[in-house]
């Protein structure tokens, strides 16, 4: 399972820091505080940066999330051909259950 630790690395750069977030606080705060001409541009470019940062942060709920349902699913089937794996298929799928206990819109499967 070092798929998900890998997939945050790889986002990592994208995600930033959380003094990051705050450098990019503070300069939207500082945008709106003054009506100048140039307001758009720099709003825009803030923007980029804010929706790089969420986007690197979704992937990777969305990504912890896939992984978790296949686990969910794979234990469920596999479950079905291995003697004796029930319960342990049973206990995986209700921790799985827990880590995807606030569904998001993605994340409504019809086999669930």
């Amino acid at each position: 399972m070092r798929q998900i630790p890998e997939a945050c690395e790889v986002q990592k750069e994208n995600m930033k820091s959380t003094a990051h977030a705050r450098e990019l606080v503070d300069r939207t705060l500082a945008l709106t505080a003054r009506h100048e001409p140039g307001n758009l541009e720099a709003y825009m470019e803030l923007f980029k940066e804010w929706r790089g940062m969420g986007g690197a942060q979704d992937y990777v709920v969305a990504f912890c999330h896939v992984t978790t349902r296949k686990l969910f699913q794979q234990a469920g089937l596999r479950s079905l051909t291995l003697p004796g794996a029930a319960s342990l298929a049973r206990e995986l799928r209700a921790e799985c259950r827990k880590i995807l206990r606030h569904p998001d819109g993605y994340e409504i499967w019809t086999d669930y």
